[in-house]
Parts: C-alpha cells; sequence; structure tokens
C-alpha cells in the first residue's frame, strides 16, 4: 500500500463554488453555520474589549464576509506565485469567478466591499522593509511586477477591474501572515466605526490570521487545475 494519498483533482471555480456556499449558506444540523461562526468571533472578541458586542451585525456580516473572501484569494495567489506558466491564469480565473458568484447571488455588496481589502493587501509591501534603500526596492519591484500583469492582460481584453484586483495581490509572500491580518483588520474597524482597543484589536488580528491559514490548508487538500 502506497505511503502517499493522491489529492483529489477540482477544477479552480469547482473549489471556489464550494467555499463560498460553505461561508454563505452552510447549514449544518439545521444551525446557520456561517452566522454561527462570526456570532463566535464577535464574542470572543467582546471578551477583550465589551464595547464590540455592541457592533451592527448585518454590518460585521458584510465586512467580515468580505475578508474572509479576499483572503482566500490571496492565499491562492501566494499559492500559485511561482508556477510561471499558469499562475496568471489561476489569478484571473479565481477574481472572474468570484465577481459572477457574489453578482449571481444577490451579494454585490460583498464584492464592492472586497475592494477596501483589497487596496489594504495591495499596500503591505510598503510595509515590509526597514531602511529606506531596501524599502524602496521592495516597493519598486511590487509595483513593476503589478504593471507587467496589468499592461499584458487588460491589452487582451480582460476586464479591468479584474486584473487590478488579481495585480494587488502580487508579491505579497512576505506580508500575507503578518502585515496583512493587521491591515485588514484596521480597514474592518474603520468602515465599521468601531473604535476598538489594543487587546480587542489584537484578537482581531489574531481570527484575520486564523482565516488565511485556514484557506492555506484548504487550498493544500485538493489538487488545483485551471483552463
Amino acid at each position: 500500500m502506497s505511503l502517499f494519498t493522491r489529492k483529489p483533482k477540482m477544477g479552480v471555480e469547482e473549489f471556489l463554488r464550494n467555499f463560498y456556499d460553505t461561508v454563505l449558506h452552510a447549514v449544518v444540523a439545521g444551525i446557520d453555520a456561517p452566522g454561527s461562526y462570526r456570532e463566535t468571533v464577535i464574542r470572543s472578541i467582546s471578551e477583550s474589549d465589551p464595547s464590540f458586542s455592541k457592533v451592527d451585525s448585518a454590518a460585521f456580516e458584510r465586512e467580515f464576509t468580505a475578508a474572509q473572501l479576499e483572503l482566500l484569494g490571496l492565499a491562492l495567489a501566494n499559492r500559485f506565485k511561482r508556477d510561471v506558466f499558469k499562475r496568471d491564469k489561476y489569478w484571473l480565473a479565481e477574481v472572474a469567478f468570484t465577481k459572477k458568484y457574489l453578482q449571481e447571488a444577490g451579494r454585490s455588496d460583498l464584492w464592492e466591499a472586497m475592494l477596501a481589502y483589497n487596496q489594504a493587501i495591495a499596500s503591505s509591501p510598503s510595509y515590509v522593509s526597514a531602511g529606506k534603500r531596501m524599502h524602496r526596492w521592495n516597493v519598486g519591484m511590487s509595483n513593476e511586477f503589478r504593471f507587467a500583469f496589468a499592461k499584458k492582460w487588460m491589452a487582451v481584453g480582460v476586464d479591468p477591474d479584474s486584473v487590478g484586483r488579481a495585480a494587488s495581490r502580487i508579491w505579497t509572500a512576505r506580508t500575507a501572515e503578518g502585515i496583512v491580518p493587521m491591515l485588514l483588520a484596521d480597514t474592518m474597524l474603520k468602515r465599521l466605526e468601531v473604535p476598538l482597543s489594543t487587546q480587542g484589536r489584537q484578537r482581531l488580528i489574531a481570527v484575520l490570521y486564523g482565516v488565511y491559514t485556514g484557506s492555506k490548508e484548504e487550498l493544500a487538500f485538493v489538487a488545483l487545475s485551471v483552463a
């Protein structure tokens, strides 16, 4: 018997549909699983800062879910960053399907909300490097790779919105597990207009870090393919 287990093969769109159906609609033993998870998150943060218990539940659903979906996109982007022959196709397929899925589900509000978190991710390379020279090099390289990607795909008619969102995740491998959760937490709190203590903010950052690593684990379970 082989010591190795083959990963199930799955197309990008099938994987994303399953993931999004779970994040948005899963019902387990008659319980709204996504709603229950968000309530757990609110209680966890409220243990550090009781004021968070008063957060508007509908607004938190929109913002937290948008961050979840954006972090999955980031995990997928970094999963395939070394596949120079197919990575662009993976990146663009993820963004295009996500936009289509949310529009068809009547959740264009999530697609719109995701933009703020996408832009926060885009800014992350500027937080990495210590020292002015290294900082300039890091930001310059991220801009160079993103510009080349955008120029290539916009020239052949790919939706500029999709291209821009995919480009924002390029050059983020060093920031995804440390800086990005912090930036997304701050973005979320600003959009929710909720002041949070240092302890509460740290709890939210930890939750978002867990969302990202959980997304990486989900991706690691399957062998994805793209047309």
